[in-house]
């Protein structure tokens, strides 16, 4: 997974960056280019395992982060960040200013993290809008030409059509648009940025100029996928030394820093769950999309476990941490014995059954 860290110019997205990679100011780049870091997905469950098992490793799930130049919507050149947005990114987390006391003003004079993040969602849509509108043009001579692939170019244009005319006429968004299978797979080819996944993270000086905008911030992209963070504190925290930060958070009673909810919310936004493994010689956490099925997670720790499936055993993670022992959970028949077909659920933990 990769998430595209973004936002207008001077809102705290570089230090946001920092927040979530843990990476230290002096390895912050200065320049236009985009910065990537692997982010480490916090897991209490994984933990749980690790230190049950005592194995020589654990591995816990990552993505990566890529923190991109600021779109400055004034700038000639913004096309030229948006599409190395869109290409190289799967999901967005959109940093907007929410306080005027940050130290440095807002570009339009006037703090609305609401008001900033329409415009965003337009300018992607903008974006967007003339990837279609080429496309549409190259189809239309393509069709024209008797090549085996005519029928798929045909209903491409006439898909693309559609949407152009429901975003120009409807004025409709091509977030809000439903299609069919079969439709999705022809627009995932074209990753437009108005179709990423989104979080929003409003970075406040003071959590009480928080209080109103995520309620606003939430009806166009959702409750879930939004956060308050005043990302300079949590900062200053995660430079302290491991036993005062612990003692800190302790103190405030935050439970954890904002960085971790950040990293999970993004996670879950782009519709993926871990699944675990465990045992003495490694305790590890997988990523799958949620709907995936057994022989798809056997095949994410090996393409032998996914050629000879057999059945998978199964036990949910809360099942385990509430039982603890093996008798009990087949007791209790918490462990189940499943085909190719089972879909895994978030904190399941399998072990394979396979030729080979």
């Amino acid at each position: 997974m990769e998430l595209g860290i973004v936002g207008l110019p001077r809102v705290g997205k570089s230090l946001t960056f920092r927040l979530i990679s843990g990476i230290p100011q002096e390895k912050l780049k200065h320049d236009a280019r985009p910065q990537m870091e692997m982010v480490t997905l916090p897991d209490d469950r994984l933990q749980f395992l690790s230190d049950r098992y005592q194995p020589k490793k654990t591995t816990f799930a990552q993505f990566k982060a890529i923190d991109f130049p600021a779109i400055d919507l004034t700038s000639r050149h913004r096309g030229e960040i948006l599409g190395e947005i869109r290409s190289s990114t799967d999901s967005l987390l959109i940093v907007l200013q929410g306080s005027e006391t940050m130290g440095w003003p807002h570009p339009s004079g006037k703090v609305d993290p609401a008001r900033d993040l329409s415009e965003l969602l337009v300018e992607f849509q903008v974006s967007d809008l003339g990837i279609i509108e080429n496309r549409i043009e190259k189809l239309k001579v393509q069709v024209l030409k008797p090549t085996k692939h005519v029928g798929d170019d045909k209903a491409e244009l006439a898909l693309l059509e559609g949407i152009h005319k429901r975003i120009v006429e409807n004025n409709e968004l091509l977030s809000e648009m439903e299609f069919s299978d079969k439709e999705t797979e022809v627009l995932r080819g074209y990753r437009f940025l108005s179709q990423k996944p989104v979080v929003a993270l409003v970075n406040v000086a003071d959590m009480k100029d928080a209080e109103g905008v995520r309620e606003k911030i939430a009806l166009k992209i959702g409750e879930a996928n939004v956060l308050a963070v005043n990302v300079q504190g949590e900062v200053d925290i995660l430079e302290l030394a491991e036993d005062e930060r612990e003692m800190f958070i302790e103190e405030l009673g935050i439970g954890e820093l904002h960085g971790d909810k950040v990293k999970k919310t993004a996670y879950r936004a782009l519709g993926l769950i871990s699944f675990f493994t465990s045992g003495k010689d490694e305790c590890r956490a997988w990523t799958i999309r949620e709907g995936d099925d057994a022989v798809t997670a056997a095949g994410k720790i090996h393409q032998d476990l996914a050629r000879g499936f057999i059945s998978a055993e199964v036990t949910h993670f809360e099942d385990f941490h509430r039982l603890q022992d093996e008798k009990l959970i087949k007791a209790e028949g918490k462990l189940k014995i499943v085909g190719k077909e089972f879909k895994l659920g978030d904190g399941d933990i399998i072990v394979i059954r396979h030729n080979g």
